[in-house]
């Protein structure tokens, strides 16, 4: 795992708001507490949220990108076909969140940690990643192509049928991880760590007789 910095806390002096009507005038949040609710039909261009906590949140039909995302976490919150695109993300959290679908293409993501959570389909395709941790979360069939990696750690995750496209993996240990059927061209395996096991898998995908 990665040394990351955590989100850094306040008093949420902003508790019980309506999504929609605190960001009626100024799409910028801060300190904001969301929990038990549903947040529906949103189109927000560069929205600002800096400190805030979801909780049993549900985002449904929303679309926020170039979102901002600092010092926020998101817990067991339903993000699924959520589109973040081009957002920075900075010491933020998504915890045992549901993110079926969501799409953070070209987003800039730093110290942050998604921890089991359910990605299926999610795509983090032309994504920068820099300190950031990935824990125990099933992600088969997500896209991460077109990458660049910088400190950044897969541990216990399914990442099975996922591309890894003109990205390169040098700096990853997929060991711990579920690879079945990825999709990696074999020119970017160079420096991956993987389990005896796994590298017979990816052998197999390259077209090799192991006899």
């Amino acid at each position: 795992m990665q040394k990351i910095q955590k989100p850094k806390r306040m008093k949420y002096s902003k508790e019980d708001l309506i999504f929609e009507e605190a960001i009626m005038d100024d799409p910028y949040l801060e300190g904001a507490l969301f929990e038990n609710t549903m947040i529906t039909d949103q189109c927000i261009d560069r929205l600002y949220l800096n400190k805030c906590y979801f909780k049993n949140v549900i985002f449904e039909s929303c679309q926020f990108d170039r979102i901002d995302l600092t010092d926020t976490t998101f817990d067991n919150c339903d993000l699924s076909h959520l589109k973040l695109m081009d957002g920075t993300i900075h010491r933020c959290e998504f915890i045992n969140c549901r993110l079926t679908g969501s799409d953070f293409s070209n987003s800039s993501i730093q110290n942050t940690l998604f921890k089991d959570n359910t990605a299926r389909y999610a795509n983090f395709s032309y994504s920068k990643f820099k300190s950031v941790n990935f824990i125990n979360n099933q992600m088969m069939n997500s896209s991460f192509n077109e990458c660049s990696y910088r400190k950044v750690s897969y541990d216990t995750c399914n990442l099975s049928e996922s591309e890894f496209i003109n990205t390169s993996l040098a700096t990853l240990d997929f060991s711990t991880c579920e690879i079945h059927q990825v999709i990696i061209p074999m020119e970017q395996l160079k420096g991956l760590t993987v389990s005896t096991e796994q590298a017979v898998q990816l052998a197999q995908l390259l077209g090799l007789k192991i006899v």
